[in-house]
């Protein structure tokens, strides 16, 4: 069942507009160095030499992959230190950490996705998510 209560403003919106944006660009590299890393071992079992031969783009796609690693790295320790202190006003639940705890009923789920990746694209989409821990909606503008 859908609530029907109206959205309550974030008192940090700022700090949701960080969390969606740490939480798309760490998405940015891991798809990139997937791709690279697929690069990588298509050209290495097509070419006769394998991977005794990293000249030209095969270094290249090799210097793309570990860049992307890094940035992942980065990205994510910076996104957990980050969901853990961006907190739900109403009820104190992380609103970007995940807890092994359960879930209120209205929180923002979309199928095939976890809650933190729903709530993302929510606020991403709508500029608008549901609590994960208490299914109180909330906005980014006042």
């Amino acid at each position: 069942m859908i609530s029907r209560q109206r959205a309550r403003s974030h008192p940090q919106p700022g700090r949701l507009v960080v969390g969606v944006a740490l939480d798309l660009v760490c998405k940015v590299f891991a798809i990139t160095g997937l791709a690279a890393l697929g690069v990588i071992v298509v050209r290495s079992l097509t070419d006769t030499q394998g991977l005794t031969d990293l000249s030209g783009a095969d270094r290249w796609w090799g210097f793309l992959f570990l860049g992307a690693l890094g940035g992942y790295i980065l990205c994510a320790a910076w996104r957990y230190y980050h969901g853990k202190r961006t907190l739900c006003s109403l009820c104190r639940g992380p609103v970007f950490h995940v807890q092994p705890s359960s879930k209120h009923r209205d929180a923002t789920k979309w199928p095939g996705l976890g809650y933190r990746s729903s709530a993302v694209l929510s606020l991403f989409f709508t500029g608008r998510y549901n609590c994960m821990y208490c299914g109180t909606p909330f906005r980014l503008k006042k």
